[in-house]
């Protein structure tokens, strides 16, 4: 927000300083044939000056237009008295200033001027004055219109970012939950392969609670997580799982948001090979085309009806996570009799990620 404001400030500058060029070099096309005999130098010198002691009543009237009077609640009555009086303020400042210095000490003809305020004189000041604050107030308007649009925008920002974490807090937990009642039916068999079961989980969870960013991983991190959890699942089912993995190998310079793709995997396992009697049945493909195209599709046996019936947080809970982290994507959901397929489309490239959240 310092940022801004300092762009806004130079803005201010910028806007003051054209203003002022512009005005003395006017002035110096307007005065130079009358005051030729002073030379060049010495004509710009007097326009510079001139036009630099009337900035501070134009300055003074334009900003008390713009933050004092337009802004205020007041009735029409009252801002009309504010503005009338900034006005006549502002005049009587500007038409001193040129009485005393610049006709008086630059022109050195004080006594031929006298009469500071003749209506052409009067008239002339104001529309001076009204013209240069009408163009500036005008800049100040849009300013705050666009400060409040940037206000507007980093509140959105923040709410979603807010939202996508608390989504990613519902992931972690869910998964957490999961993966304890499969060690608790491991230990219930007191199963040797508990121990490496548990220590298997701690390094997912040291992941989880540690190690994931604010933005994007590696995708070869997330494979990483979902082998470690298909070697999980593997030692609580033994012989009886059969799973099929298709990976690309290629996937350096490919970031995805984090914990993405390992809920569709563990919602497989949950809604499939853990309600499924016999052999389980789990197919995993994950292609990379076009550089940085993912396709990944997650197949498992189930019995039909049992599953759909089962009520969870899980897809519904990535789909929010992928509207609010990526611009375009493509999941979909195909069930059948005898298996359960997700399918998740999505350009991994910057150009699709939601600038928010890319930081």
């Amino acid at each position: 927000m310092r940022d801004k404001n300092n762009i806004f400030f130079l803005w201010h500058v910028a806007f003051w300083a054209i203003y002022i060029f512009i005005k003395v070099y006017h002035e110096y096309l307007w005065t130079y044939p009358k005051y030729d005999y002073m030379g060049a130098y010495a004509v710009v010198r007097m326009a510079l000056i001139s036009q630099l002691g009337t900035l501070i009543p134009k300055m003074l009237f334009t900003y008390w237009v713009a933050y004092w009077v337009l802004p205020t609640n007041r009735g029409t009555i009252t801002k009309i008295f504010f503005f009338l009086g900034g006005l006549g303020a502002s005049a009587a400042l500007y038409r001193l200033f040129v009485f005393l210095v610049v006709q008086s000490q630059l022109l050195g003809d004080l006594a031929s001027n006298g009469n500071l305020f003749t209506l052409p004189r009067l008239s002339s000041t104001m529309m001076d004055l009204l013209w240069v604050a009408g163009i500036g107030t005008a800049l100040v308007l849009l300013q705050k219109q666009a400060l409040a649009k940037n206000r507007e925008k980093e509140l959105e920002k923040q709410k979603l970012s807010v939202e996508l974490k608390v989504l990613k807090q519902q992931t972690n937990p869910h998964f957490l939950l999961n993966t304890l009642n499969n060690l608790y039916a491991l230990s219930r068999k007191k199963s040797e392969k508990t121990p490496e079961v548990i220590l298997k989980l701690s390094e997912l969870l040291k992941f989880m609670l540690y190690g994931i960013p604010e933005t994007y991983i590696p995708l070869s991190k997330e494979v990483e997580l979902i082998r470690n959890y298909i070697d999980l699942e593997k030692l609580r089912f033994g012989p009886q799982l059969k799973i099929e993995t298709e990976i690309s190998k290629n996937l350096e310079g490919i970031s995805i948001a984090p914990l993405l793709l390992l809920p569709l995997v563990e919602n497989a396992f949950k809604h499939g090979a853990s309600e499924n009697i016999g052999t389980k049945e789990i197919k995993l493909i994950l292609r990379l085309t076009g550089g940085d195209h993912l396709f990944f599709s997650v197949v498992n046996s189930l019995d039909f009806n049992r599953t759909m019936n089962k009520k969870g947080i899980g897809l519904h809970n990535l789909k929010r996570q992928l509207e609010l982290q990526y611009k375009v994507f493509s999941l979909e959901v195909v069930p059948s009799s005898e298996s359960f397929s997700v399918e998740l489309a999505l350009d991994l490239g910057e150009k699709n990620q939601v600038s928010y959240h890319r930081g």
